[in-house]
């Protein structure tokens, strides 16, 4: 059965899906008008019981993310001392990449504060012979533990090469980098396999103003993720 739902995956590693937008939630929050709004991908997996199970896990996520079923808070009685704000708050996930039994979601959120904010998150499930389904970690995709340490030297390596050409103009101290490049195994926000590479992500605030994201090649990711992970080679004709 697992052999079965593997090629299935493998046959399929861009699954027919469409966008799922829900309604708009509009709620009085600390005085403020938030509209909440949460979009997904509904797809096609081949296989009844993994659409289901995998549907139903990523809307359930997504409405997490957006506070879409979150009860308001009880109703202020000073709001009038307040000056009233309209917040949007949403939540969303691209259309996964299937390798294996694993599928993997590109997905962010974004609101409205102080100031616009927002933060990336994925939704990365390995399913097994019944159709469960299993959130996995960055580690669970690496073979040891000497393997993570390559991985994150190549992530440190790119994000470097990043951070000197965002900051070409007004380049930041030594020191400083050396800081963030130390704690990029603390502070990532989000992981995805994809066609391109394993692909890290961080938030605005881990390395100044620029939002970067780590994407490291399966070329050189030989010796460091699973066998599995690995796109097929494509047959030719």
């Amino acid at each position: 059965m697992l052999l079965s739902i593997a090629i299935v995956f493998l046959a399929t590693a861009s699954p027919l899906c469409r966008e799922v937008s829900l309604p708009p939630i509009i709620r009085v929050e600390h005085c403020d008008k938030v509209e909440h709004t949460a979009s997904f991908p509904r797809c096609d997996f081949g296989q009844s019981p993994v659409t289901e199970a995998v549907n139903k896990a990523v809307e359930s996520r997504v409405r997490k993310e957006a506070d879409y079923d979150t009860p308001a808070p009880p109703e202020r009685n000073d709001c009038d001392e307040f000056p009233s704000r309209n917040r949007p708050v949403d939540a969303s996930c691209g259309d996964p990449y299937v390798v294996a039994n694993v599928v993997s979601y590109p997905c962010g959120s974004s609101w409205v504060g102080v100031h616009p904010d927002g933060a990336s998150w994925s939704i990365n499930l390995e399913i097994s012979i019944d159709a469960t389904l299993r959130e996995l970690k960055l580690r669970d995709l690496l073979l040891s533990a000497a393997a993570e340490a390559r991985l994150w030297r190549l992530i440190r390596a790119n994000l470097a090469k990043q951070i000197s050409e965002a900051y070409a103009n007004d380049p930041p101290g030594s020191e400083w980098v050396d800081e963030q490049l130390a704690a990029a195994d603390q502070r990532y926000e989000a992981f995805n396999l994809t066609r391109g590479g394993l692909v890290v992500s961080y938030g605005h605030s881990s390395f100044g103003y620029s939002v970067l994201d780590a994407t490291i090649p399966y070329e050189k990711l030989h010796g460091i993720l699973a066998r599995k992970f690995f796109p097929r080679p494509r047959k030719h004709r």
